[in-house]
C-alpha cells in the first residue's frame, strides 16, 4: 500500500470518529470536572480519614478516564508538525517530479493538521484535561462562598 492512501485512510478514519467522539468527550470532561469538584468539597468538609483516601483514590480514577485519549490527541497533533518538519527537510530539491509532486500533496494536506474537538468548543489535548481540573477547583470555590456545604451540614433545628 502506498503511503499516499494510508494518509488518506489515516485522514478518513478521523473525519469518521470526529462526530462521535466531540459530544462524548465534552460531556466527559464537563462531568469529570463537577465531580472532582464536589469530590473536593466531600474531602475538605465532610470525610474523615478513610473516606478521605477512598475519595482521592477515586479522584484519581476519574481523571484516568479522560487523561489517556487527551494525550493520545497531543501525541497526534504532534506528529503531524514532525511529519510536516520531516518532509520539508528532505532533499526534495533534487528528487524527480513525481516526487515533488506527492510531497506537495502531503505538506498541503498536513497544513490542516489532525485536531479533535471537544463539542466543537475544546481541542482535545492535555491542557484541556488540566482545565477539566481546574473548574473542579472553581466549582468548590464557588461552594465554599456561597456557604452551601455548611447549609447542607447544618441540623436543622426542631421546634
Amino acid at each position: 500500500m502506498s503511503s499516499w492512501s494510508s494518509a488518506f485512510k489515516i485522514t478518513s478514519y478521523c473525519d469518521t470518529l470526529r462526530p462521535l467522539i466531540s459530544g462524548t468527550i465534552f460531556v466527559q470532561l464537563l462531568v469529570v470536572g463537577l465531580v472532582l469538584g464536589f469530590t473536593i468539597i466531600n474531602i475538605v468538609m465532610f470525610a474523615n480519614f478513610g473516606s478521605r483516601i477512598a475519595a482521592i483514590s477515586f479522584m484519581v480514577a476519574v481523571l484516568l478516564e479522560t487523561t489517556p485519549f487527551c494525550i493520545l490527541c497531543n501525541y497526534l497533533a504532534d506528529d503531524c508538525v514532525k511529519l510536516q518538519n520531516a518532509l520539508f527537510e528532505s532533499n526534495w530539491i533534487y528528487q524527480q517530479r513525481r516526487y515533488k509532486m506527492t510531497l506537495l500533496q502531503f505538506l498541503q494536506n498536513l497544513q490542516k493538521p489532525i485536531v479533535f474537538m471537544a463539542g466543537n468548543v475544546l481541542t482535545i489535548s492535555v491542557g484541556t484535561n488540566i482545565n477539566a481540573t481546574k473548574f473542579s477547583f472553581s466549582v468548590f470555590t464557588l461552594v465554599k462562598h456561597m456557604d452551601i456545604a455548611e447549609k447542607l451540614a447544618r441540623p436543622k433545628h426542631v421546634e
